[in-house]
Formats: structure tokens, sequence, C-alpha cells
């Protein structure tokens, strides 16, 4: 890995500044691999939801825990694609697959017990914020670290307890964002549907029906971007804690000299 060709500065940067470097980085670097990794990715799952709902016949409360799970399951591939895309120009969807898939053994056990640890934060409540904290960069710890299961939950502990209030007002705005896209996709399609093809909501209504199809759209829709901006979140925290910063500029003066 080469820091002194990283496509966005390694600094300290504030949350309202991270999210917005996700969206200029991700328009002008990530989107056209985004697109391609999407079709492989995040179709399938949604197709699943859609499915448990619409034809099996779930409940609504039960198909937003199944389509949540789902949408944080996969965002290991956009994970290992945005980090590839800081260091490298090109990078192809069969990498990134593969790389993932490699990891596997270890991020699924790693990905669980996270979810353990934030549903019983959530259940104390009054742990909840602190839990989410430590739990948040579970994916990264675990998918470019190269942790195992336990290391990668008490390294991204560690990270999360270092910055308690920083680490969770970035959970926060993510999940304000994974709200905002929910909404808004089932406000777009929700008017199309209505008033320009004039056809109701066949597909469900998330405001009368709890769900529906262009709600769950947008959950897995705000995936990548969500994932892009919680790596961004994770680099400011270890340029903080590890010196990133510094080491980007010794290896540049190193292979100068050479």
């Amino acid at each position: 890995m080469r820091l002194e060709q990283a496509t966005v500065v390694l600094r300290p940067r504030t949350m309202a500044e991270v999210l917005d470097l996700a969206v200029r980085w991700g328009g002008a670097v990530a989107v056209p691999l985004w697109w391609r990794l999407a079709l492989w990715v995040l179709v399938p799952p949604l197709a699943l939801v859609a499915w448990l709902y619409f034809g099996a016949g779930w409940s609504a409360q039960t198909t937003w825990v199944a389509a949540a799970a789902l949408a944080s399951a996969v965002q290991a591939p956009f994970v290992v694609a945005a980090a590839r895309l800081l260091f490298e120009r090109e990078v192809r969807v069969r990498a990134v697959l593969a790389a993932t898939l490699a990891r596997a053994p270890s991020f699924v056990p790693a990905f669980c017990l996270s979810a353990l640890w934030m549903a019983l934060g959530a259940v104390t409540l009054l742990l909840a914020p602190r839990t989410w904290a430590m739990a948040a960069f579970v994916h990264e710890t675990s998918l470019l670290e190269g942790n195992g299961a336990r290391r990668a939950l008490t390294r991204s502990r560690r990270l999360g307890q270092r910055r308690v209030v920083q680490t969770l007002t970035m959970v926060l705005a993510l999940v304000g964002v994974r709200v905002a896209a929910v909404v808004l996709a089932d406000a777009l399609a929700g008017g199309v549907l209505e008033h320009v093809l004039q056809v109701g909501r066949p597909f469900g209504d998330l405001w009368a029906d709890g769900v529906s199809l262009s709600a769950l759209a947008g959950l897995f829709v705000a995936v990548p971007f969500v994932t892009a901006a919680r790596m961004l979140a994770y680099l400011d925290l270890r340029t903080r804690l590890d010196g990133w910063d510094l080491q980007l500029r010794f290896m540049a003066l190193a292979r100068a000299a050479r």
C-alpha cells in the first residue's frame, strides 16, 4: 500500500467534512465501480427481503430487521472496494469479491459478534451509545486490518473507546443517512407512481403499510455512501491515533531519497 498515492489527503477531519468528502470522493472516483458492484451485491438481498414481505408474508417489523441486517452485512465488499480505490486507479469487481470471500471466515463471526453486542446495547438502552461506538469499525478492523473475529471486535472497541463522542456522532449521522434514504426513496417512487403514472401504490406504502419496495431499495442504495463515509471516518481516527500522516511523509521522503 503506497500511502503517498492515496486519492484523498490523510488528515484529521470533522464528521461534517467526512460526509462531504464521502459525497465528493464517491462521485468522482467510486461511482463507476459501485454501480457494477451493486448489481452483484445489493440486488440479490433486496430481492430476498422483498420476497419475504410480499411473497412469504412476513410482518413489516420483521422485514425491516432482516433488511437492516443484510444491508449491514453486504457492506463488506464495498469496504474492500473503497479501500482499494483509495490507493489504486483501476479496481475490478472480481478482485473485490474474491478478496471479500477470502476474508469471510473471519469477517462473518466478527460481524455476528458485533451485531450481538449492538443488540445487547439496544436492549439495555443506557449502554447503547457506548456499545454502538465500540462496535462501529468491525468491518474495517476485520477486512482491512486482517484481524480474526475476537481481535477485530477488540480492535474496534479500542478505537471507539479512544474517541467515544466522535465515533458515536458518526454512528448517529450514518443512521440518519439511512433513514433519510428510506424516506426519500419512498416519497420519490410514490410520487411517480401516484401522480405521474397514476397507478397508486402497488408495491406498498411506507406510512400506511410500514414497508414498501422503494423504501427497502432506499436502504440498500445508501450502502455504498454509508460504507465510504464510515471508512473515511476510520481513516480519520487512524490518522489521529496512529499518525498515518507522519507515516505518509516519511515514506515519501524515503522514496525520494532512493
